[in-house]
């Protein structure tokens, strides 16, 4: 997974790498890891602005 976010974020597929990023922090806190979980939901969060609806 954080192969897939690095890989779609350097080609800046914007839209696509933000649910890689939620779902890793979804991760982090089942692993106990809520700091870095809440910094990747706020990082993921604020960049999806431009993206209000879920197509699919």
């Amino acid at each position: 997974m954080e192969e897939a976010y690095r890989v779609v974020k350097r080609l800046n597929y914007r839209e696509i790498y933000l649910n890689p990023q939620i779902v890793l922090s979804g991760i982090d806190s089942e692993l106990g890891h809520s700091e870095n979980a809440q910094t990747r939901l706020k990082e993921a969060l604020s960049e999806s602005d431009p993206y209000p609806v879920v197509k699919g």
